[in-house]
């Protein structure tokens, strides 16, 4: 389940330091592995389920740009091959819920912005928007539940420019996030199981299916065997962990970025130009850091837990109930 371009992982972040232009997207994908039942998950006791996200995502992955909404008659710099091209102008970014991500290195405070230094320095104006998207991720192959995948851009308008307060710069910074997940069944034909009350469950299944949804926090602080059943909605939640993850890192990044920019000693317009690719570097790293495996998937697997430990015991506690006291059907 589950951050120039970077690929993401299976359900997990991947942090690294500051990334050359050339350097690949990050990517983070949704799996499961067989494991054993969870110790959160002690028997008595429903844990408390998380607030419910009023949309969903899944796997975590960064892939090349496509049509980027970045407005036209600006210089766009391809973070991953840092060289300017020009942009087309595209619809306007579409805004999502917000989800609750756990707190991360990328929420640290800013480094203080300072203003432009009286007669000479730089003054930089930096704005950020997050695009996300459901769709355009390959969810198909063998062992993913869920992907997401993210995309930067970084665009100037003419670059460095002249002032009588010394130096400016406008500039745009545009964080795409693609996310999707299976649908209701998941590969090698999983049963997805939507609440203790799915009709799926039924007398003979119902304990196999509480298992596999019950998180091991031995691994990844949380994944759950999914053998024979997962959870859609839950994948969702994972990756929309990831995609608040990114949006926050990025805007972390951004206001880094802004601070590098304003405190460095500029008295010509060249070395302000020299300044810009290394400030988009400071975006990204921001970025490959809140991206980081294995810390990223843990961060989201425990996150999660909670809420796959409270399905798991309503599934069995019902289905201990018998088919005669309210339990599940006995398939004949």
């Amino acid at each position: 389940m589950g951050t120039a371009t970077h690929a993401a992982k299976v359900a997990k972040p991947l942090i690294a330091a500051p990334p050359d232009v050339a350097q690949p997207v990050a990517r983070q994908e949704t799996r499961f592995a067989a494991s054993k039942q969870a110790d959160c998950c002690a028997a008595g006791a429903s844990p408390p389920e998380l607030p419910r996200p009023g949309h969903d995502f899944s796997r975590i992955r960064v892939h090349a740009a496509r049509a980027h909404p970045a407005a036209a008659h600006g210089t766009l710099y391809d973070v991953r091959r840092g060289r300017a091209a020009p942009v087309q102008q595209t619809a306007e970014p579409r805004d999502q819920p917000p989800a609750q991500p756990a707190q991360s290195s990328a929420d640290a405070p800013a480094e203080p912005r300072g203003p432009a230094r009286a007669g000479g320095g730089l003054h930089a104006a930096i704005t950020y928007t997050p695009v996300v998207a459901r769709g355009g991720v390959d969810v198909d192959r063998v062992g993913v539940f869920g992907v997401t995948e993210w995309n930067p851009t970084f665009m100037t308008n003419g670059g460095i420019k002249s002032s009588e307060n010394g130096f400016e710069l406008e500039a745009e910074f545009y964080l795409t996030i693609n996310w999707d997940t299976r649908t209701a069944t998941g590969f090698l034909s999983k049963t997805n199981i939507t609440s203790e009350n799915d009709t799926a469950l039924t007398d003979r299944n119902y304990k196999k299916a509480a298992a596999d949804l019950t998180p091991n926090m031995a691994i990844e602080n949380g994944q759950t065997p999914a053998e024979k059943f997962w959870c859609r909605d839950l994948v969702e939640r994972h990756e929309l962990f990831h995609v608040e993850e990114l949006k926050r890192a990025g805007q972390h990044g951004v206001d880094r970025a802004r601070a590098f920019l304003e405190e460095a000693s500029v008295t010509s317009k060249q070395q302000g130009d020299d300044l810009i690719i290394p400030a988009r570097k400071v975006i990204v790293g921001e970025l490959d850091e809140v991206s980081k495996k294995p810390a990223v998937e843990e961060r989201a697997y425990g996150a999660i837990a909670p809420a796959y430990c409270d399905l798991a015991y309503k599934i069995e506690t019902k289905g201990d109930k018998g088919p005669d006291k309210g339990g599940y059907p006995d398939p004949k």
